[in-house]
């Protein structure tokens, strides 16, 4: 996708604008309402604000940084969608349970607010995950889910809008748009609901692919990006199982939705980190802490639990009451176990997960030393690109190089169809001349001065000792004029 600057700019700043006008819409019904208490409601109140303002920055960021990645303009959308979702849903809440009656919409918005989120998933969500970090999936099969997951999402939101009973997140409300016993509406919300969960797991495993494939750069923003995704699925993971407990979303501990949400915080961080290429490599020690820290977290806390019982039940059978030392005890076997446990663990980690520092960028600049040095030893090469650099710096129409080959000299390259010498410079090594080169006019019509000259001199004097040392010429001590053919086109500085 081509896009202009000015362009990407005027369209990240209306999606901005759009997003802030909407969240202020869902704010003003939110502090209308006194934070009116919503039975069902899963996650924190406001949380599309908070998700849609990291979208935003994101996505403005994105676009106007980098216009041609689309996923600069997943954010936007994405943003806009959130500020959307918050300003309905606030706005049913506020319409229904605040002011019933009163305001127009009331049944539509509250139908709306259930299932104004599939948007967000079916649009945002899975094509991100697809295509991070480039902006294009991996092939053109890959592509096909990019219109598989809206298709998901459209399908799903119709199973959600008429399907009877409480609505979402206003369980209090039965569905105005229910309809009872309709198998094709049941049928859909099912369908929908695994297409979805399918193009999901499609997505997660094109990105295992991408992080398998990808090198340099590439892989270390794949890192970023799945090691926040996979936090964000630990705390998805936790909700759904603490939640299965429960018997509705209220009896789910506001902890949940908040560890959920502040996951999903930490995707968006990394996200820009990747994409934004910031500490870019830092995402290693990131892991690597990581997988030493919270086993060494869970062992040392698991030890602490067990010393103290163990203590306490030591102490309670030799005296017969309880005692401190107990605590005191777990305390000392914790601060010794520490240091050994976090150097074996972080040896083990080492061991089998450190990869090697770029590899390829390491013998990628060892070669290019070797060509460096095999460069000087190439007569023709060295030749050449001295001329080629006097032409480029003159601007000479014509210019040759001769080296001396025994007693007579010889022409190693030359540049220019007719060439007529202006101007000749000697190539000498420790005071022997070695060959010259010549140069014709200049492409300006100015005249070479004095100064260029002594340029010349100094670069061709470096040239010949480098063909010295590399034994490509013989030397003779027979100078050469330094100025032939037209020696008034010499002037001084």
């Amino acid at each position: 996708m081509r896009i202009g600057v000015k362009p990407a700019s005027t369209i990240a700043t209306a999606c901005a604008v759009s997003t802030f006008l909407l969240i202020a819409g869902g704010m003003y019904f939110l502090f209308k309402g006194d934070f009116v208490p919503v039975e069902g409601y899963w996650g924190i109140r406001g949380h599309p604000a908070w998700n849609g303002l990291w979208c935003i920055g994101l996505g403005y960021v994105m676009a106007t940084r980098k216009p041609d990645n689309v996923l600069g303009w997943l954010f936007c959308t994405a943003a806009v969608l959130c500020g959307l979702q918050f300003l309905i849903e606030e706005y049913a809440f506020y319409s229904n349970l605040v002011a019933p009656g009163a305001m127009p919409f009331q049944e539509l918005s509250a139908g709306v607010q259930g299932w104004v989120w599939l948007f967000l998933v079916g649009i945002v969500v899975n094509n991100l995950v697809l295509l991070f970090p480039t902006g294009s999936p991996l092939s053109r099969r890959w592509a096909v889910l990019l219109f598989v997951s809206p298709i998901a999402a459209l399908i799903t939101i119709v199973g959600v809008h008429f399907a009877p009973g409480p609505l979402e997140n206003l369980s209090t409300i039965q569905n105005p748009y229910g309809v009872e016993d309709n198998p094709f509406l049941t049928g859909a919300f099912y369908l929908g609901f695994g297409l979805i969960s399918a193009t999901m797991l499609a997505s997660a495993a094109s990105t295992v692919v991408r992080f398998r494939r990808a090198k340099g750069i590439e892989r270390q923003q794949m890192k970023w990006f799945t090691f926040a995704g996979f936090i964000v699925l630990v705390a998805v993971v936790a909700a759904v199982t603490i939640g299965a407990t429960g018997a509705d979303d209220a009896d789910i501990p506001p902890i949940v939705p908040a560890l959920t949400i502040l996951a999903a915080t930490g995707m968006y961080a990394a996200t820009a980190m990747a994409i934004l290429r910031y500490r870019l490599y830092d995402i290693d020690m990131v892991i690597n802490r990581t997988m030493v820290y919270v086993p060494l977290t869970a062992i040392l806390a698991g030890v602490y639990i067990a010393g103290i019982g163990v203590a306490k039940a030591v102490f309670s059978n030799l005296t017969g009451m309880t005692s401190d030392a107990a605590v005191a005890f777990a305390t000392l076997v914790v601060t010794a176990l520490f240091t050994p446990l976090r150097n074996s663990l972080q040896g083990m980690v080492d061991r089998r997960f450190k990869e090697p520092s770029e590899p390829d960028k390491m013998l990628n600049k060892y070669e290019k030393a070797l060509q460096a040095v095999l460069h000087v030893h190439d007569r023709g090469a060295v030749t050449k690109r001295f001329m080629d650099e006097a032409v480029k710096a003159f601007g000479a129409q014509s210019a040759a190089v001769h080296l001396l080959n025994g007693t007579a000299m010889a022409t190693a390259c030359e540049f220019g169809t007719s060439h007529t010498p202006v101007l000749t410079v000697p190539k000498k090594a420790n005071g022997a001349f070695v060959g010259s080169l010549t140069l014709g006019a200049r492409a300006n019509g100015g005249p070479y001065t004095q100064q260029n000259v002594a340029s010349l001199e100094r670069a061709a004097g470096t040239v010949g000792r480098a063909l010295l040392l590399s034994g490509g010429v013989p030397a003779s001590t027979q100078n050469q004029p330094v100025l032939t053919g037209h020696p008034e086109q010499a002037s001084p500085t």
